[in-house]
């Protein structure tokens, strides 16, 4: 305990730093495949560690932001649609946030056990701990549909990370800042004279007056960012939910070599998107959904690309293009570093399922 209460007094004492200490951390594991003998287990058990860290960092920084706008009586800024949502169904249910807590975990380990079950148990059985892993995803994501009220599944599960880090400093004194209780609606605003008093005033009266300024969303209830699904609408959340689930089934039957395992998941993935698009054409189209559900629709759009590093696919038609590119940019300059780093990744996308498993 008391070594937890130093290292959170560290972060928070050099809150400033974290962040761009863990990007510095990831890019590393982005260059170490290949540089030495497991380097690629060495790579993903750092990232690994790396997000499950920044997970903690998230939630100490969080604390320390939410104490300092208690203590300074400073009213917090306004998160993003996305930390709005996902915040009102935490707090909603300790349920969702365990659940949530336990799949981002887990998204975040998976390409590690594979890799540990495969580096002791061989190519075999690294599928039964895939099928497993995958089993769990899905009853997981089941479970997060049903306890937000049958709404499209936003991903990352969990807050993004939206504290500044300047206000951090355990060391740096509360500045009370005088306010004005409005006596229609009760809140406290602060009062014009200490935002123009300020050597930057002029701006910052602007970003005062801008804050205030909705958009339609921003007004909207957090719960209302994200429809409620019916119809085909949860028949197109269930299918992409099962889909890894359905392709590693067939993996295990037919082989990763065979097309059935890739034609009939690609089929699943194209049934399932088809199935959102009418139940969003039919209640409302494209201008009744909300920015965080075009997001999602077009992230889930982009994860059709996993399919042309799959096998056969990938063997037949991906993988020569890739080797023609890196051979005709070896010898060029700052061009042969990328393709280097290239040639370093193939293995891992023929050997390593989840990644490449858009789940």
């Amino acid at each position: 305990m008391f070594l937890a209460e130093k290292y959170e007094a560290f972060i928070l004492k050099n809150a400033s730093q974290v962040s761009g200490i863990e990007s510095f951390l990831r890019s590393l594991t982005y260059v170490l495949p290949g540089r030495f003998n497991d380097s690629e287990f060495a790579s993903e058990a750092l990232f690994s560690f790396i997000n499950l860290l920044g997970l903690y960092h998230d939630k100490i920084l969080v604390k320390a932001a939410s104490n300092h706008y208690q203590e300074t009586g400073e009213k917090p800024p306004t998160p993003g649609n996305f930390n709005r949502y996902i915040r009102y169904l935490y707090r909603s249910s300790d349920n969702y946030r365990r659940v949530s807590l336990v799949l981002t975990i887990l998204q975040y380990t998976e390409v590690l056990l594979e890799m540990s079950v495969q580096k002791k148990w061989g190519k075999n059985k690294k599928w039964n701990i895939i099928l497993y892993i995958e089993g769990v995803k899905a009853a997981l994501r089941f479970s997060l549909v049903q306890m937000s009220g049958n709404r499209t599944l936003i991903s990352p599960p969990h807050p993004e990370r939206e504290v500044d880090p300047s206000t951090m400093h355990p060391d740096k004194k509360p500045t009370k800042i005088p306010t004005w209780t409005g006596t229609r609606t009760g809140q406290n605003h602060p009062v014009i004279n200490t935002i123009i008093s300020d050597k930057m005033g002029n701006l910052r009266v602007t970003d005062y007056v801008l804050s205030k300024v909705l958009d339609i969303e921003s007004a909207k209830k957090p719960l209302d960012l994200v429809r409620a699904l019916a119809g085909w609408g949860n028949v197109g959340e269930m299918l992409f939910i099962i889909r890894p689930l359905f392709y590693v089934f067939l993996v295990r039957k037919y082989g990763n070599q065979s097309w059935k395992p890739w034609v009939l998941s690609l089929l699943l993935e194209y049934a399932s998107q088809n199935s959102t698009q009418h139940h969003w054409d039919t209640h409302g189209g494209k201008r009744a959904t909300s920015s965080l559900e075009q997001e999602e629709h077009k992230r889930r759009q982009w994860l059709m690309l996993f399919y042309l590093l799959r096998n056969p696919f990938y063997e037949k038609f991906t993988k020569p293009q890739i080797q023609d590119l890196c051979k005709s940019t070896s010898k060029r300059p700052i061009i042969s570093l990328f393709s280097g780093v290239l040639q370093d990744y193939m293995p891992l996308w023929e050997n390593v399922y989840f990644y490449t498993s858009g789940s």
